[in-house]
């Protein structure tokens, strides 16, 4: 009995999302959401899974790509899809349904991955209301930042 728990327990242990939830959510901001962008030849589910090892948890993934670009089994589970109907380009379109002033935006670039899993951590860490982060694979600002 004790092996077929030990086993079920380490299946969990190797799915993102049975650990995901556990991870802390950063005490910084009310909410954290990555959008994810970029060429059409960036890997998707290499960025999902690279920000859910991270060592935090964000608010929300989204995107603006097709389901069908997505083939991660937790995708859907995990990636809100968003369309830009008036063509203002993603970072716009993103702050205007993003209206808390206390909401950061980590814009990623779609294929890119995070070094070890505090990355994300360092950037919110480094981010300040006088200066945005911003890499050439990721920015992070809020609305106000926003030029």
């Amino acid at each position: 009995m004790l092996a077929l728990w030990a086993n079920a327990n380490r299946k969990r242990s190797n799915d993102p999302l049975a650990t995901y939830s556990l991870k802390p959510r950063v005490d910084k901001f009310r909410r954290v959401v990555v959008v994810i962008d970029g060429c059409d030849d960036g890997d998707l589910d290499v960025t999902i899974n690279s920000i859910l090892n991270q060592n935090v948890q964000v608010s929300e993934i989204a995107t603006k790509r097709e389901k069908t670009t997505c083939d991660l089994p937790h995708c859907e589970a995990v990636l809100n899809r968003y369309n830009d109907p008036y063509k203002k380009g993603i970072i716009q379109s993103t702050f205007e349904r993003e209206l808390e002033a206390d909401t950061v935006v980590v814009f990623v670039k779609r294929g890119f991955r995070f070094e070890s899993p505090s990355s994300l951590q360092q950037l919110l860490n480094a981010w300040t209301p006088g200066s945005p982060i911003e890499t050439d694979s990721v920015s992070v600002m809020t609305a106000n930042q926003c030029h």
